[in-house]
C-alpha cells in the first residue's frame, strides 16, 4: 500500500513545481516541430536594468557637481607639467672613451609602394635608403643634463656653432630648465626611442650624416665629456 502513496506524492511535487514556475512568471517562446512560432506562454515584464550609457553620464554629472572632476583634471595637468619639467631618466652610463659606429637606415620594401596614381615607386624587394631623400640636416647631441661634466661638454660644443646646426636631446635632467639656460629648444628622448634605434650605450653622444661616406649613412659617436672633442 505504500507504493501508490509514494507515486501520489511525486505527482503532487511535480504539480507544485509547475505551479511555482508559472507563479514567478517564466516566459517561454514555443516552436512547433514544423518550425512555426506558437507565441509566448506566460506573462512578460519590461526590462528594468539601467542603461549603461545613462549610468555613466549620471556618474560624470555627479562628479562634476561635487567638484571631483575638476580636481582630477587639475591633478592630471600638474602630473603632465611635472613630467615635462623632469621626465624619468633613461639612466645611460657616462662615456669614458671615444666610440664610433655607422648606422645604415636602409630598408627592404616588403610590398610595392605606389603613388596616388597607382604607379610603382618602389617595387617589392627594393632596398631604399631614406637618407637619399630625407637627409639628416642637424646633428643630434644627446646628453644627461643632470651631469655637470656633460653640460660643460655641451656648452663647449655649442660655442663652436656659427648657426643652429644641432638639436639638443636629453636622456636625463630637465629639458625646460636647460632650454631656459641655453635660450633654445631642448628635447627629451621619449622612452629611449633614439638610443635604442642608434645603439647608443653611453652619453654624451652625437648622431650626424657621415660626410666621408659615398652612400649616405649616419655616424654615431660617444665622447668622454672631460675631453675637448670636436
Amino acid at each position: 500500500m505504500s507504493r501508490p502513496i509514494a507515486i501520489g506524492m511525486a505527482g503532487l511535487l511535480a504539480t507544485a513545481a509547475l505551479s511555482l514556475i508559472a507563479a514567478v512568471g517564466e516566459t517561454r517562446s514555443t516552436v512547433s516541430p514544423s518550425g512555426d512560432d506558437l507565441g509566448v506562454i506566460g506573462p512578460q515584464w519590461p526590462i528594468r536594468e539601467t542603461d549603461l550609457l545613462d549610468a555613466m553620464l549620471s556618474k560624470v554629472r555627479q562628479k562634476q557637481r561635487s567638484g571631483e572632476a575638476a580636481q582630477l583634471a587639475a591633478r592630471m595637468q600638474q602630473q603632465a607639467q611635472n613630467y615635462a619639467q623632469s621626465p624619468p631618466s633613461l639612466r645611460l652610463a657616462r662615456a669614458v672613451h671615444h666610440r664610433s659606429a655607422h648606422f645604415d637606415p636602409s630598408i627592404v620594401v616588403p610590398d610595392d609602394i605606389r603613388d596616388a596614381q597607382g604607379r610603382v615607386l618602389y617595387a617589392k624587394g627594393t632596398t631604399v635608403n631614406p637618407l637619399q631623400h630625407y637627409p639628416l640636416s642637424k646633428t643630434l647631441l644627446l646628453i644627461d643634463a643632470s651631469d655637470a661634466d656633460q653640460l660643460a661638454w655641451l656648452k663647449r660644443r655649442l660655442t663652436r656653432e656659427t648657426t643652429t646646426t644641432s638639436k639638443v636631446i636629453l636622456t636625463g635632467g630637465s629639458p625646460t630648465e636647460l632650454a631656459k639656460t641655453l635660450q633654445r629648444p631642448v628635447f627629451f628622448d621619449q622612452n629611449g626611442a633614439l638610443i635604442q634605434r642608434f645603439g647608443i650605450r653611453a652619453v654624451p653622444a652625437t648622431v650626424q650624416t657621415d660626410p666621408a661616406s659615398a652612400n649616405p649613412r649616419l655616424l654615431v659617436q660617444e665622447f668622454d665629456p672631460k675631453e675637448d672633442t670636436p
